[in-house]
């Protein structure tokens, strides 16, 4: 399935606003891409042709294992359409898949990781498991010593597949580490690919900051869950919970839900066996969304208690119970409880971004300009205001209908997410580096470009459209306060909620060249128009360029140093084009036709080239490790939670301006190392600089879509051994905050 990503959208607005012919080629989101990509290479079953009905396929990111070393797989089941196998816990029938591997001495394989499962009503049954094409995980761990010389590793898979009539079926295959040639049954994809399989897996209990409880009630099972979302989003959800054994509840029964604010109570008829008889009592609990179908499941484990110690604890201690979302108001206080405080929140949002460095350079040149204009016309001033606002809020919902078009068809999406493609990292910074040059003064565009100081009426006026549209473009790398939790929210509602929300950060975005466009005595305080405007715009180019280089810097951190020439070569490309349009401007004739053509060819060569180049270079997977802290994974940090030790868990990445401000700030700074060495803290820092499906799926589990996000984990209770609930910390910080939370 293709799919349309943002780069799709920012290419022909480039092209749009610099008045350049279309010469970027569509392309697949990334991570979708690379998983599209193997699956229509690997999956071309003639179904017609076969009497099997589900085809077993291994990956893993590695064609060798060192001693001591774990290395990922991912076993995928292909399920004929209309066909469907089962999960660990296969309901009222079936049978899971078991695969038992012959391991080498001292070779250790984990248990079989398994991904959410849906329900398979058949007639009065309901089996839990999984149609179309499903990714297990198993991790397997070498010795502290190994042989010289190719690993063969023999599985056998057993399978129920099941449709009106159940048929097993064996797939006997055999792996091949640490050869080099080998006709392994093995196949070796990129590490995205086994990330992005990961992200379909429930998130664990450990880290879940989901408490449940669990009691028996008038032949019911009841399960009272408070969690991190909001009643509106949990509304948007079909909910069902997975009991890991059967007998715990009649699968088929239909449950009694209620919600009440962020609690979920749950009620099924309770199953065949007593409580006592099963040992694991959890689950996972999913949440399906009713627009796109798409499952998140989430591990829990509830404390059995009784009816009436339920009531009595949600009745009298409410202060005991405060969720995530509680504990994040009371902490940072940016947290957005109906549209209105949304709206507040993006008005206010995108009015910082005016201060960004990105933007503040557009804004100047333009609030400068309608001074000019107000000299001559009020009316027309406000005109120039109405059409910039109409700009960066048309072009704000076009952003918001692609990222709401991509949350939809299963992509983790949030602001900052196109920043993770190289391509557009690219093409922005052609666009600053375009911009630069025009301010600069050393080629114009006129009202193509930006308009800036032009006094037409018409052209002027379509030229502050244009200039809207490139004030939201040019505003894509910033992030400003209030911003986060204004679009995570949206992102988590219905269309015209969310629509709604982005329409005030454009509003916001807008509002300050609106109010000087509309107030008089705003005007007056704009110094007059003068020969220092010129310079002042040369002046104002700078922080273009400075961008240039900030964009160019997160390239590098994403593609390597292999990324840094592609771009030279498409801004050396661009440079030549624009001397050849100067010298074209002053020739006639064949001459000026030789330049022109030549001027196209160059900037053709030079985008076509870079553009096709940037995707062929290979996303840096192996980070640097942080120079203060722990490397994030969800293996660490599940091994982390079950110490007594707190736990501070930082999420950033390099394209993220306030993220790296915080960091300097307030956490790598030495009052922070001493407090965190005092109490034993173990500190992670996650990278989302390129796509992570596991920290994206831990920045949705804390209502977030995008970074920074900063979150404390507590030392446990020593009576109970329980921790407290997670605390997130304000999206800017301060070292008083920070050493107040971890010093507590």
């Amino acid at each position: 399935m293709r799919t349309m990503t943002l780069h799709t959208l920012l290419a022909p607005l480039f092209i749009l606003l610099l008045g350049f012919p279309a010469f970027a080629m569509e392309e697949d989101d990334p991570m979708e891409g690379v998983r599209t990509a193997l699956l229509e290479h690997q999956h071309k079953i003639d179904w017609d042709k076969t009497e099997q009905n589900v085809f077993i396929k291994v990956y893993s990111s590695e064609r060798t294992i060192k001693p001591g070393e774990k290395i990922p797989l991912i076993i995928e089941q292909i399920i004929r359409p209309h066909w469907h196998t089962y999960w660990k816990n296969p309901g009222d029938s079936g049978e899971p898949m078991h695969a038992d591997w012959a391991l080498p001495d001292g070779f250790k394989m984990s248990e079989l990781e398994w991904p959410t499962p849906k329900p398979l009503p058949f007639e009065i049954l309901v089996s839990y498991g999984y149609e179309g094409d499903v990714m297990l995980y198993q991790e397997l761990q070498a010795p502290d010593t190994l042989a010289e010389g190719p690993i063969d590793i023999p599985v056998r898979f057993d399978i129920l597949v099941c449709k009106e009539i159940c048929i097993p079926e064996t797939s006997t295959q055999t792996i091949t580490l640490n050869a080099e040639t080998t006709t392994s049954d093995l196949n070796v994809v990129p590490l995205d690919f086994i990330t992005e399989a990961r992200s379909f897996m429930p998130i664990k209990k450990d880290i879940n900051p989901w408490q449940s409880k669990m009691y028996e009630q008038d032949d019911m099972l009841v399960l009272d869950i408070l969690t991190d979302n909001h009643e509106a989003g949990l509304k948007q959800h079909t909910l069902h919970f997975f009991p890991y054994e059967y007998g715990l509840v009649e699968a088929a029964a239909e449950p009694e839900i209620t919600l009440e604010n962020n609690r979920i109570i749950y009620k099924q008829q309770r199953g065949k066996f007593e409580l006592e008889r099963i040992k694991n009592k959890g689950g996972v609990f999913v949440l399906i969304d009713k627009r796109t179908g798409q499952r998140f499941g989430s591990e829990i484990d509830p404390e059995l208690t009784s009816p009436a110690e339920a009531s009595t604890e949600t009745t009298t201690s409410p202060t005991e119970k405060k969720t995530l979302n509680q504990i994040e108001f009371e902490s940072a206080e940016q947290l957005p409880t109906n549209i209105f405080s949304a709206i507040l929140f993006a008005i206010i949002g995108g009015m910082i971004l005016n201060l960004m460095p990105c933007v503040f350079p557009v804004l100047s040149m333009k609030a400068l300009s309608i001074s000019r204009i107000s000299q001559k016309s009020k009316a027309e001033a406000r005109k120039h205001g109405i059409a910039y606002t109409a700009g960066v809020i048309l072009s704000m919902l076009a952003i918001a209908g692609l990222l709401i078009a991509l949350k939809e068809g299963g992509s983790s999406i949030g602001w900052g997410f196109h920043l993770q493609d190289p391509v557009v990292i690219l093409l922005l910074a052609y666009l600053f580096f375009l911009i630069g040059m025009n301010l600069s003064g050393y080629f114009e565009f006129g009202t193509r470009l930006m308009s800036i100081g032009q006094g037409q009426t018409t052209a002027g006026i379509s030229g502050s459209f244009m200039t809207g549209i490139l004030a939201t473009t040019v505003a894509t790398p910033c992030t400003a306060p209030f911003m986060a939790t204004a679009l995570a929210y949206a992102l988590n509602q219905p269309t015209i909620i969310a629509l709604s929300v982005f329409a005030a950060l454009g509003f916001g975005l807008a509002l300050p060249y609106l109010l000087i466009s509309f107030v008089p005595a705003l005007q007056k305080m704009m110094p007059h128009p003068g020969q220092w405007m010129v310079t002042f715009k040369e002046f104002l180019a700078f922080p273009m360029f400075a961008t240039v280089i900030w964009l160019l810097w997160i390239l590098t951190q994403e593609t390597g140093m292999n990324g840094i020439a592609t771009p030279l070569i498409g801004l050396l490309g661009l440079t030549f084009t624009i001397w050849l349009f100067r010298h074209a401007e002053h020739a006639n004739g064949g001459k000026k036709a030789i330049l022109m053509l030549l001027a196209l060819s160059t900037i053709s060569g030079s985008m076509i080239y870079s553009l096709y180049q940037i995707q062929m270079i290979e996303i840096v997977k192996d980070k640097p490790m942080p120079e203060f802290g722990a490397d994030y994974s969800a293996e660490a940090l599940d091994t982390a939670l079950m110490t007594d030790n707190p736990v501070f868990v930082e999420m950033t990445a390099a394209w993220c301006v306030t993220c790296k401000v915080n960091h300097y700030r307030a956490i790598d700074i030495p009052e922070t190392r001493k407090i965190m060495k005092d109490r034993n803290i173990t500190y992670f820092v996650g990278d989302w600089t390129s796509h992570d499906g596991e920290i994206t799926k831990y920045l949705n589990k804390f209502g977030r879509n995008g970074v920074p996000i900063y979150v404390y984990y507590g030392r446990p209770d020593p009576e109970t051994g329980k921790r407290p609930a997670p605390k997130l910390l304000p999206q800017l910080l301060s070292p008083g905050i920070v050493a107040e939370t971890l010093d507590k």
